[in-house]
């Protein structure tokens, strides 16, 4: 695959800098040298196959662990968090319920809005008092993902979010976003629905070999002619 470096427009300031960044396992090379930058008012896929790095680098750019080399630099604006992890539904222990959960967010969270997280839940029809154990793991996703929204972060990372949603509420998620992330903030998420989601992102990184590739979508459909995950299939053809 093509090294393809996308320039960072002057006088912007990334809300995530990622330089020659590596990490393995068990001395086993996982990501090597990778360069990811984040801008502002961006919603950004992360892409690649199975055990290519994705839950990794989402997990480098929150903290959660550190690099083996390189740096990762975060610049909020004022009055916003660097980032906001948001959970999966396997990261949530299932005797908690939505309300236990806000709980725990208002604890150790200063920037979360416990209003704005009701609201969420609330316009999503969400189960409130019941306990995890007894919820789909679509409602699980999405009240994971109303809570982390409801930080107030320059930074969103989700780790395939709309896996478990319905198609209709995929469709509509753009709109969805938008309205939760304050201005300015971005989202970086992993996804394997390209195909559907290709029109509500900016840019697609895709982890192939060990490296990165960033691109706009919006070059995709003007210079290759081709869907976004027809490009990452033929990107990732020799796997």
């Amino acid at each position: 695959m093509a090294e393809n470096r996308m320039e960072i427009p002057p006088m912007e300031t990334p809300l995530l800098l990622m330089q020659k960044v590596s990490f393995s396992y068990n001395k086993n090379p996982l990501l090597c040298q990778i360069d990811l930058h984040v801008r502002p008012g961006r919603i950004i896929g992360i892409a690649g196959s199975n055990g290519s790095g994705k839950s990794t680098l989402l997990k480098l750019a929150g903290g959660l662990i550190a690099p083996s080399e390189g740096s990762i630099r975060l610049s909020p604006p004022d009055g916003l968090a660097p980032v906001s992890y948001c959970l999966t539904s396997e990261q949530i222990p299932g005797w908690m319920n939505a309300r236990k959960l806000m709980a725990y967010y208002s604890h150790f969270f200063a920037d979360f809005d416990r209003e704005r997280a009701q609201e969420l839940l609330d316009s999503l029809a969400l189960p409130q008092k019941r306990s995890l154990y007894w919820l789909s793991s679509g409602q699980i996703t999405l009240i994971a993902l109303s809570l982390g929204l409801s930080r107030r972060a320059a930074l969103y990372l989700s780790d395939e979010p709309l896996a478990s949603i319905e198609p209709k509420l995929r469709r509509d998620i753009r709109r969805f976003l938008l309205r939760c992330m304050p201005e300015g903030s971005s989202l970086v998420m992993v996804t394997h629905h390209l195909n559907e989601l290709q029109y509500m992102l900016d840019e697609l990184a895709i982890l192939h070999r060990h490296t990165i590739r960033q691109i706009e979508t919006e070059t995709i459909r003007r210079k290759y002619g081709i869907s976004v995950e027809d490009y990452f299939l033929k990107e990732t053809k020799n796997d």
